[in-house]
This record gives structure tokens, sequence and C-alpha cells, in this order.
């Protein structure tokens, strides 16, 4: 037994549930045959919900090169969207004194180099449970 309009599994079992309205259910039967006809076919029935599992849109603009004398930055200039958090340092040259109080990076006299700075949601969507 399938729900009607439920998205059909591929070869492999695996069906594709993107673009489908959250929290709609899909009910699929699975049923295992024995080929020696020993044992009786044994069936299982499950439903799928599926969940708006969409994370936010964490667009930051790139801020380009920047010299050790610009003194600090707003990080939160950057963000193009409103999510709340948290930026670190993730990647820095050995002997860098970059640092960041709040969302404020602090590069004045910091070692050339590349830098990786991590945005991380104050509040992560939470996961999908199975």
């Amino acid at each position: 037994m399938v729900t009607p309009g439920a998205p059909a599994p591929d070869g492999a079992g695996i069906a594709d549930f993107v673009g489908l309205a959250a929290n709609s259910q899909w009910t699929y039967e699975y049923c295992l045959d024995d080929p020696s006809g020993t044992c009786t076919p044994t069936c299982q029935q499950i439903t799928i919900t599926v969940q708006n599992c969409l994370c936010p849109d964490l667009t930051i603009t790139n801020p380009g090169n920047i010299c050790n004398t610009a003194g600090t930055i707003d990080l939160a200039a950057l963000k193009i969207t409103p999510e709340a958090g948290t930026f670190t340092i993730t990647n820095e040259p050995i002997g860098s004194s970059v640092s960041i109080a709040g969302n404020t990076l602090n590069i004045s006299g910091t070692v050339a180099g590349s830098y990786t700075l991590t945005f991380t949601l104050t509040t992560p969507k939470a996961r999908m449970s199975r």
C-alpha cells in the first residue's frame, strides 16, 4: 500500500520528497518475500512526515582585501540577512593578533595573510527526527 500521489521509490528504494508540502504524510508498505517459500511474506508499513528543513539564508558580503591599518571592522554590517549569531576566527596565519569582540573584528597591526571567519546561528533549526 502506498499513499496515492506519494513519490515513487527508485530502483534503490529511495523516494524524493523535495518540494512537497511541510507536514504532509506519505505511507509506504515494504514486503520481504522468501524465494524458497519456507516463510510467509512479511510486510511493514511506514509513514513519512515531510518537514520544512530549509536553512535560513546567511548571505554575508565579502569585504575583499583589508589593510591591517584599518583598525576595526563591523562584522554585523557585512550581514545581508537578519539572522542572529556569532562570528569566530576559524583559520589565521601564524603570529596573527586578530581578535573579535562581539561583532567587531580588530585587525590593527596583525600579520598579512588569509583569515577565515565563521558565522554560527544563535538558534539553529532543529534537526529532523527519525
